[in-house]
């Protein structure tokens, strides 16, 4: 947001997607109101876009994935920012990346997020490592340092910090922060979960998470309840069976997170850790009083994206790792 308003170099009004999750729209509250930014929260259209007064508008925030509001192409909406002079952001989930089409090729000027999904444990909300990328132009406009590419002394290509956009006064003796390196550290465990996967093992632990999300969805389809068939990623949004209609609803050891300003609602997200006694237990607790429930079997619908997903592609799996000598 603040990014977008020092590039865009006018106007007060930032638009946040409704379906941004609850806690980045906490932040945005945060540091809109000491800034003068009035933020406007919304399920955000090309139309909400367009009805923005003239010349106040400069940033527009869309999640990908996008909820349950079906495809998760954003390009309208980010070509309506566009005609109104605004930067575009997204805020974007790693893993789910792997089968949609990225921000960049949507035509976005700004895409965020945290890396907490490539082999980092929750911790109880963090830290963990975030990720920011810019269109070119926009880069020295990053807070921080930018990573480019050199040649080392054999004519390999290699990385290093090229760029500090900010704190290049701080001399090293005077540097005293220590927070840098401790995120440093996720950072870097990311960053090896990638490497260590692959484009082709990424994508399969991606369509595994959408899988179990889909077969949850399906079974409590099954039972009555009210789940969604598609448009999601790895959460779906339901709610429980209503008390003394055939079940008394999820009980204390569910694992369903309440959907901020829906009532009976909740939201359920499936991982890589996520197995078949588990989605069963979830389903058996909602679905109370509808006996016989079972995840299906089969492939389930995939994500809609705009581009063929890395399997159908005949990427190769994750690399196995060596035995250690006995």
């Amino acid at each position: 947001m603040t990014l977008a308003r020092r590039a865009a170099r006018r106007g007060r009004i930032f638009l946040a997607d409704a379906d941004c999750l609850p806690q980045t729209l906490a932040v945005l509250a945060t540091r809109a109101e000491p800034l003068g930014i009035e933020l406007v929260v919304a399920a955000v259209t090309p139309e909400l876009i367009a009805d923005q007064a003239e010349g106040e508008l400069f940033g527009v925030l869309l999640p990908i994935p996008r909820g349950q509001r079906g495809d998760q192409d954003l390009r309208p909406a980010i070509d309506a920012a566009h005609g109104r002079g605004a930067l575009a952001a997204v805020a974007a989930d790693l893993l789910a990346l792997t089968l949609l089409m990225p921000p960049g090729e949507m035509g976005a000027d700004i895409a965020v997020g945290s890396t907490q999904r490539f082999g980092v444990p929750m911790g109880y909300g963090g830290p963990h490592a975030a990720y920011i990328a810019t269109r070119n132009d926009l880069r020295r406009q990053l807070p921080g340092r930018l990573v480019g590419v050199s040649l080392d002394a054999d004519g390999r290509p290699a990385y290093r910090l090229a760029l500090q956009a900010r704190e290049q006064h701080i001399r090293r003796e005077k540097a005293t922060r220590t927070s840098a390196p401790r995120r440093c550290c996720w950072a870097v465990m990311a960053a090896m979960y990638a490497v260590y996967h692959g484009p082709g093992g990424l994508a399969a632990i991606a369509a595994s998470v959408h899988g179990r999300a889909a077969r949850l969805a399906a079974t409590l389809r099954e039972s009555g309840l009210a789940a969604p068939a598609d448009g999601f990623f790895d959460t779906i949004r339901v709610a429980p069976a209503r008390r003394g209609r055939g079940g008394g609803g999820p009980g204390p050891g569910s694992r369903v997170q309440p959907a901020p300003g829906r009532r009976r609602h909740g939201r359920i997200a499936c991982d890589e850790t996520t197995t078949d006694a588990e989605l069963l237990e979830v389903a058996a607790l909602l679905a109370a009083g509808h006996d016989g429930a079972t995840v299906p079997g089969g492939s389930p619908g995939p994500v809609r994206c705009s581009r063929p997903a890395w399997p159908e592609l005949g990427v190769p799996g994750p690399p196995r790792l060596p035995r250690a000598p006995e």
